[in-house]
């Protein structure tokens, strides 16, 4: 049965030509938890979470949140997205952006230094790292419970990164997070549990040995 506090997605399929990128693949996540997915380029990580959000169709799935079955999640209000590319419009301003997509947290968020020195800027006018960063803390702030990070620490110069892995381990308690990215020891070290995405199947990963087993990683650690 599925927890009153959980959003799982089920038998999720899709295929582009006759290339099957996701075969039934299984994710679940609950209030409370960060699960990292790892998964090669083209595994189908990012794939997966467009099913989830709702802007990827595929051929099968079976998605609910909190015991409902939903279609398409942004529909919802239940779940934000961080998409690889820019999020923002080049002309929308940080301020503005605030402003739409935050209300529980905006007091919080405009506490960020990053942010505050910035409210009167236009996206296209930052750094493609700031840009990314302040992307981020706006949908982890935002008020959707869930929120689906799909590669968050693109273009962040280490400072930048750990910064966002703290702001992100702080909503720990507050909401579900499911992030991916390929910096898999960063993922390692934040999630609660890990997920593998490998030809087009899901695979649970106990141990750092795990994607040596299966080939996400070479014999040398």
């Amino acid at each position: 049965m599925d927890s009153p506090s959980e959003l799982i997605i089920d038998s999720a399929q899709c295929r582009f030509g006759n290339r099957n990128v996701l075969n039934a693949v299984f994710l679940n996540c609950g209030l409370g938890e960060i699960v990292g997915v790892l998964g090669r380029n083209g595994s189908g990580k990012s794939v997966l979470l467009k099913m989830i959000f709702g802007i990827e169709k595929g051929q099968f799935k079976h998605l609910t949140i909190n015991g409902k079955i939903v279609k398409k999640a942004f529909l919802t209000g239940q779940v934000g997205y961080l998409p690889q590319k820019r999020l923002l419009p080049s002309s929308s301003k940080v301020g503005f952006a605030v402003n739409m997509l935050t209300t529980v947290y905006r007091d919080d968020l405009l506490q960020n230094e990053h942010v505050k020195r910035h409210l009167n800027d236009k996206m296209g006018d930052l750094s493609g790292g700031l840009a990314r960063l302040i992307e981020g803390l706006i949908i982890l702030y935002g008020d959707p419970p869930f929120v689906l990070l799909d590669e968050p620490f693109l273009h962040l110069e280490p400072m930048l990164k750990l910064l966002f892995i703290d702001e992100i381990d702080k909503f720990k308690a507050k909401k579900g997070i499911i992030i991916t990215d390929h910096s898999y020891r960063d993922i390692l070290g934040i999630s609660d549990r890990i997920v593998l995405i490998h030809n087009g199947s899901n695979y649970q990963i106990q141990k750092e040995e795990d994607l040596i087993t299966h080939g996400y990683v070479p014999d040398v650690l």
